[in-house]
């Protein structure tokens, strides 16, 4: 993916995390932009292709995976933080 490589191998994580709060955000119908405080990543599994995220009172699940250079993240509710 470009991103990818525009910020380099070693940080595949903070895009796969910042593609999950982007996601977050969507499913709240709110731009991630100047309210990126407002989701805290919990958990980061790259392995299992997941995370989780706390938004206010939120908890928030997210999947994500590579393909054809780009990355998909779904998100969903998961219950109460």
């Amino acid at each position: 993916c470009r991103l990818i490589r525009a910020c380099g191998r070693g940080n595949e994580a903070f895009i796969y995390a910042w593609s999950a709060k982007e996601a977050a955000a969507k499913l709240y119908g709110q731009p991630l932009l100047g309210d990126q405080l407002a989701y805290q990543l919990i958990e980061l599994d790259l392995e299992g292709q997941r995370c989780r995220i706390a938004c206010r009172k939120n908890l928030i699940e997210a999947n994500f995976f590579r393909s054809g250079g780009y990355v998909y993240t779904l998100a969903h509710e998961a219950g109460v933080a």
